[in-house]
């Protein structure tokens, strides 16, 4: 199983439009591969690859040397799109 696998899944919590943040619409356009720096819960997690989104269930699914970290966009609270 492939760590893009994790998107689209087949039990969605949300309907689309209730991912409709400014955080999640920056992840509806961002491509795969993508560096960013989050906030969450007040706590930064930097240098983060950006792997996919699910519209369906608000979930941004990023990669970083230690693993995988699956955020729900309507609880990040800032995005910093880094150059590279």
């Amino acid at each position: 199983m492939s760590l893009f696998d994790e998107c689209g899944g087949k039990t969605p919590k949300h309907t689309e439009d209730h991912c409709n943040s400014c955080i999640c619409n920056q992840f509806r356009r961002l491509t795969a591969g993508r560096i960013v720096d989050i906030i969450f819960s007040g706590v930064e997690y930097g240098n983060l690859v950006f792997m996919c989104f699910d519209s369906k269930t608000c979930c941004a699914t990023f990669g970083d040397e230690t693993g995988t970290f699956i955020a729900d966009c309507n609880k990040v609270e800032a995005i910093r799109l880094v150059n590279g």
